[in-house]
């Protein structure tokens, strides 16, 4: 029954979303505006305990959309028979239900630190009667709202320390966790700080559990790429723009002199050349100029 449940769950109210944005996971569209503007991923001040994980996205992906529960989907109401089996116009346009996502968003964060937490400290009676059931529904659900988008840096935080407490949880202390074992209330507000001495990977999982972990972390490791080329685009972006700059301050130097004519067009054939030799002279410039200068 837990298992039947999130599946429905997801397959309701965002699988639509899911599938929309895993189809577009590798497409990166990305409008050149001023949020891309010195976004650098690579520069070393920038670098902390979390990769690249962390900050909106400037790419365009598709937008969650979601709608009331409706009841003259088949052109009548509920309940009422529709001559012929039409579907109106409406019910073809018609969108996944919309639920509470946030509420949604927040009881599994919650569920997924508390079920962790009891699987580290050795819990006999698993929820569902074993770690498949205590922990595939969760991270399946977990993984399907973070592409979808709804997850925020905390939470991603938060997933990061629950995979790994020794590398990502800066307050991680095997000697204070082994004393605190005590199991946290639901309503407890300090229940959404719980901390582990083990990462998910550490303990003994079902296979099907490892298969989700792996999801999630392929998924981690797109959002990763995604930041890193939008980070390349934003160089070449202002790179060729501080190009075109030198080339028209170099153009019009020559045009302004009072050089004969045969010499202007030889130092003006750089600028008559294509485009694609204008951008390898440049580079082959500029690898000669880091050669000579570092």
């Amino acid at each position: 029954m837990r298992q039947g449940f999130f599946n429905f769950l997801i397959a309701v109210h965002l699988k639509t979303h899911f599938d929309a944005r895993l189809s577009t996971s590798k497409e990166y569209i990305l409008p050149l505006v001023r949020q891309l503007e010195g976004r650098n991923v690579f520069d070393p001040s920038s670098e902390n305990r979390y990769p690249q994980l962390l900050g909106p996205v400037v790419s365009i992906l598709p937008v969650m959309q979601a709608e009331k529960i409706r009841r003259d989907v088949m052109g009548g109401k509920l309940g009422k028979t529709v001559p012929n089996g039409e579907v109106t116009a409406a019910g073809q346009r018609l969108l996944p239900p919309a639920i509470n996502f946030g509420q949604l968003k927040e009881e599994v964060m919650h569920s997924l630190m508390v079920a962790t937490h009891n699987a580290v400290m050795s819990c006999r009676d698993f929820i569902g009667g074993d770690s498949l059931n205590h922990f595939e529904p969760l991270l399946k659900i977990f993984d399907t709202l973070f592409v979808i988008g709804l997850m925020t840096d905390a939470d991603v935080v938060e997933i990061l320390k629950l995979l790994h407490p020794t590398a990502f949880d800066e307050q991680f202390s095997p000697l204070a966790h082994s004393k605190s074992r005590g199991k946290p209330a639901a309503g407890d507000p300090a229940s959404k700080k719980i901390v582990v001495c083990k990462g998910l990977p550490e303990i003994e999982l079902a296979e099907r559990v490892k298969i989700q972990l792996v999801n999630i972390l392929e998924h981690l490791c797109d959002v990763q790429l995604r930041h890193r080329i939008e980070s390349l685009i934003s160089f070449s972006a202002s790179f060729v723009r501080d190009l075109q700059k030198d080339q028209c301050r170099r153009y019009m130097e020559i045009k302004q002199t009072d050089m004969p004519p045969a010499e202007a067009a030889r130092r003006t054939k750089e600028f008559r050349c294509p485009p694609k030799e204008q951008m390898v002279r440049s580079f082959v410039a500029f690898e000669h100029f880091w050669y000579w200068h570092f």
